[in-house]
């Protein structure tokens, strides 16, 4: 037989020797010499025939993979059918389930995501979650495509919406698609699980085969031989990439005297191939992308066009920055000149309309609790700071009007880098007045206290701090402001406020040495020369280029402008025609307003103050930042104080109570009520015994995939607040519980899979007692009988769900009350125009002096 393989070998007659050694029922010589010859149906056939299904079903999917991408002309994505395309992958299936349950399980979901069939969003993410528990990258990176263009192809109408910064995009992307829903946060993050498996795929690229990195990166160059259809092997002692589809797009980019044949074997020179997969993947993140961001432009132009809330607004340009950035400085893509430019148009978008969301004229509208949340992102700094640095970036002296803006986005934003401070005061030089603020704010102090006063402690540096911002207000006020690009009226008020509220930190009512009076009536003149000298104050408006209408119209009588419930609170306490307007009257008509007052206790041998409707912060008590916000955002607290009930009782209202959590969080079972979907949550298994496993196959689904839903919704409220004790090994089951739910979904996909069927159903039961109470206590309303049972045979619910519950109501409520509250506008503000004579006289750059306000 020796001699008849070497004959027949020299002669390169592999066809008839891998017949003769098939006859002879050698399937493994076999399978080697179709291998060899570049046949990689026959390989299968002949492993499958030899025992070894794993690689026999392994490679039917590779087949199947690759022709549904290039078959045909195909330019790669997305997935095509083909000619017996489901015929081989239910040869990849039957294979599978010879080798072992698990590994069917793999095949069947492989199987599933390379299938034609329409599949739901919801049922995409199935797949995603299988993929990773399986650490299947090719299933990952499909799925995760799959889902994006899922979004991408959506009516914006489709998308949800929601008004706070979602942390977990993960766990937040879970539940809206067991709902079949999207929104802006789905979309982000799917590509990003899409986007950083490419980018592993360009390191693998990149990696010499002898450095230990290969291992890290050998799941990616896997996944990335198989998208292409090319196979490592060795001929002739040497290392080739043989190619499944010799007429492959992707193959244009190579040059044809680097593909080579022998026989009907193809193959190409692994630098080749490196070179094209590395243009194909940078052509391809560049192009998804780019829709990602024309998705989010056309996002952001709709919430504007239906003046959605500001922090949505916000939001969609964060993360166009985020997106757009990361392209561009992504050292794997070939920018050319025109990519490099469309990528950089939404990177303007996202800065040039980012500050004015940020720091609108109205300044309730960003003062609201996911505004604030949103400022503290590390996204939002990021996109501050590009703005700064591209508005410092110019050549051109700094007028006032710059200045203004990039000393109110300082003092928005917080702490900046010590090389950003430099270049700040380098392009300040040019006023040395804001100059010597930004040496105070970078700890850089060179000015600001009076001679022979050296800063010794942080109050110190805080005083020099409100010295030099002072300074530096009055220089501005005191120039002429019909010189160009003069500081907006906005930017200046929202500077002077700013100084305001340093001057209780800083000390300075005990401390004599420094002229604390000066400065409250300094601020206290500039209020009354805008107000009293309107035809100036309507010009420097106009000047500003600002939209005009967006300002409160100037009148005599001040009050006909004000809140009508905040002037009623005022009129209310008139003496003999005189307003005797205390802290605690302020504080009254504040509230009336939805604007409270906030009282900040400083020294701890401060008076008390008695003064119900204004918010209370003592700064003498150590408080994390957090703690602070809460107190601040007094209404969350207010609301998120609900009773629960105890354990005994539970039952009774806990139904209602998760219900009404789940709908606070925008996370409603699909159906409606939680509690209508509970009753038939365990009719699936009830209708099974282990004497009727034909019936198995024929289990309903759509019962399965509302039960995955309802658990991953208890799951999403039960994170909010992370348990401890007893309680993890409650999530613990329910977590169980929902991966076996999620593989009995897969499996009824599969016909002929009644043993697969059975087991998990075995499984689902044995995992049944240890939960079925507690998803008793949370949807059913039982007697007390029933919950004393419950309680005796069960664990509590986990205090994070109870947690949840207790926010529920309140929670809503205020969503209404914060919607009502960013929609409402200054009355008559629409409606009046001021009227203005315009400024005689030219003004010089720079001039300063009396003539500011005459």
């Amino acid at each position: 037989m020796e001699s008849k393989r070497n004959f027949l070998t020299t002669l390169d007659c592999l066809d008839e020797l891998l017949r003769l050694e098939e006859e002879l029922g050698n399937f493994m010589e076999a399978a080697n010499i179709a291998k060899l010859s570049g046949e990689i149906l026959l390989e299968a056939e002949m492993l499958g025939k030899a025992g070894n299904y794993r690689d026999a079903s392994t490679l039917f999917l590779c087949y199947v993979f690759a022709n549904s991408l290039w078959a045909s002309g195909s330019r790669g994505w997305p997935l095509k059918p083909f000619v017996k395309k489901e015929e081989l992958l239910t040869k990849a299936r039957l294979f599978a389930e010879r080798e072992s349950k698990q590994f069917y399980e793999f095949v069947c979901m492989e199987a599933s995501i390379l299938s034609n069939e329409q599949t739901s969003l919801f049922e995409m993410n199935q797949c995603l979650s299988t993929s990773q528990r399986h650490k299947s990258v090719r299933g990952e990176i499909l799925s995760a495509r799959k889902i994006i263009d899922a979004h991408l192809n959506s009516n914006t109408t489709k998308y949800e919406w929601t008004d706070e910064w979602v942390s977990d995009l993960k766990q937040h992307s879970e539940v809206r698609l067991s709902q079949n829903c999207i929104s802006v946060e789905t979309l982000l993050y799917f590509w990003n699980v899409w986007k950083e498996n490419v980018v592993n795929i360009f390191e693998s690229l990149g990696l010499d085969e002898t450095t230990q990195d290969v291992k890290n990166y050998s799941s990616y160059g896997e996944f990335c031989f198989n998208y292409f259809g090319v196979r490592k092997q060795c001929k002739n002692l040497n290392l080739i990439h043989a190619l499944l589809i010799p007429d492959a797009n992707w193959l244009r980019a190579v040059d044809d005297r680097f593909i080579r044949r022998t026989g009907k074997l193809v193959y190409v020179d692994a630098d080749q191939f490196a070179s094209a997969a590395r243009s194909y993947w940078s052509s391809e993140l560049l192009s998804v992308g780019t829709k990602v961001l024309e998705n989010l432009e056309v996002l952001y132009n709709y919430s504007t066009w239906k003046s959605l809330s500001l922090f949505c607004q916000s939001k969609l340009l964060v993360h166009m920055f985020e997106v757009s950035e990361f392209l561009l400085k992504l050292k794997f893509l070939d920018l050319r000149y025109n990519a490099a430019r469309t990528l950089q148009k939404f990177l303007d978008i996202s800065t040039r309309q980012f500050c004015s969301k940020i720091f609108p004229l109205d300044w309730k509208k960003s003062s609201t609790e996911n505004m604030v949340s949103l400022r503290e992102t590390e996204l939002s700094r990021n996109l501050l700071e590009e703005v700064i640095s591209t508005s410092i970036s110019i050549k051109s002296e700094f007028t006032y009007g710059q200045i203004g803006r990039v000393a109110s986005w300082i003092l928005g934003m917080g702490k900046l880098t010590t090389e950003l401070y430099e270049k700040i005061a380098e392009k300040f030089a040019v006023n040395p007045p804001w100059k010597a603020f930004i040496n105070n704010l970078s700890g850089n102090i060179g000015s600001g206290f009076p001679q022979d006063s050296v800063p010794i402690n942080e109050s110190q540096k805080h005083v020099s701090l409100v010295l030099t911002l002072d300074g530096a207000l009055r220089d501005t006020y005191n120039a002429y402001w019909g010189q160009s690009d003069y500081i907006s009226p906005g930017y200046f008020l929202y500077l002077v406020d700013r100084l305001l509220i340093l001057l209780p930190k800083s000390g300075l009512v005990a401390n004599p040495q420094f002229p604390f009076g000066a400065t409250l009536d300094y601020v206290a003149y500039i209020a009354q020369d805008l107000l009293y000298k309107k035809q100036v104050t309507v010009e420097w408006i106009r000047k500003s280029n600002i939209n005009f209408n967006e300002y409160y119209p100037l009148r005599g009588d001040i009050t006909s402008l004000l809140p009508r419930d905040f002037c009623d609170v005022l009129w209310r306490r008139r003496k003999r025609n005189q307003f005797d307007i205390s802290v605690n009257v302020l504080a009254e008509a504040l509230r009336k307003v939805d604007n409270p007052l906030v009282i900040v206790k400083l020294q701890r041998n401060s008076s008390e103050v008695s003064c119900p409707d204004a918010i209370f912060i003592d700064m003498t008590v150590n408080q994390c930042r957090e703690d602070l916000l809460c107190v601040l955002f007094q209404r969350n607290i207010n609301s998120s104080s609900i009773e629960l009930p105890s354990s005994s009782n539970a039952s009774s209202n806990l139904g209602s109570g998760v219900d009404q959590g789940l709908t606070s969080q925008n996370d409603e079972v699909i159906g409606g009520n939680p509690q209508n979907n509970y009753e038939h949550f365990w009719d699936f298994l009830d209708a099974v015994d282990s004497s009727a496993m034909n019936f198995l196959p024929n289990a309903p689904r759509v019962e399965v995939e509302n039960n995955i839903r309802l658990i991953t919704s208890v799951l999403a409220t039960f994170h909010k607040n992370p348990a401890e004790g007893e309680d993890v090994n409650l999530c613990q089951e329910l977590n169980s519980m929902l991966d076996e739910l999620r593989q009995l979904s897969s499996a009824l996909n599969v016909s002929n899979n009644g043993s697969r069927i059975g087991e998990l159903f075995v499984r689902l039961n044995s995992i049944r007692p240890r939960v079925e109470p507690l998803l008793n206590q949370l949807f059913l309303q039982k007697d007390s009988n029933s919950v004393n049972e419950a309680s005796s045979s069960a664990s509590t619910i986990p205090s994070g769900i109870q947690n949840q519950v207790d926010k529920g109501t309140g929670k809503a409520e205020e969503s209404e009350e914060a919607d009502e509250v960013n929609t409402k506008t200054p009355s008559n503000s629409n409606n009046r125009e001021a009227e203005s004579k315009k400024g005689k006289g030219k003004a010089k750059k720079g001039k300063k002096g009396k003539g500011r306000r005459k």
